[in-house]
């Protein structure tokens, strides 16, 4: 096990910058836990990021 030095510890963000930080995940027309699941299974497959992913996007819809 590696010893880390304290100096090395990354600096604790604030909440709003760690809010801000999170991915925004696309939300298909079937919403967001089928976007997120076709994303996680091209994961899983190791698809390439240069492969772009098919998500029926619904534009303008808000909440």
């Amino acid at each position: 096990m590696s010893i880390i030095e304290v100096s090395e510890y990354p600096i604790i963000r604030d909440w709003d910058t760690k809010v801000f930080s999170i991915p925004k995940i696309p939300r298909s027309s079937n919403g967001y836990p089928e976007a997120l699941k076709t994303i996680l299974m091209a994961v899983k497959v190791k698809n390439p990021i240069a492969n772009q992913l098919l998500l029926k996007v619904v534009v303008g819809k808000t909440h």
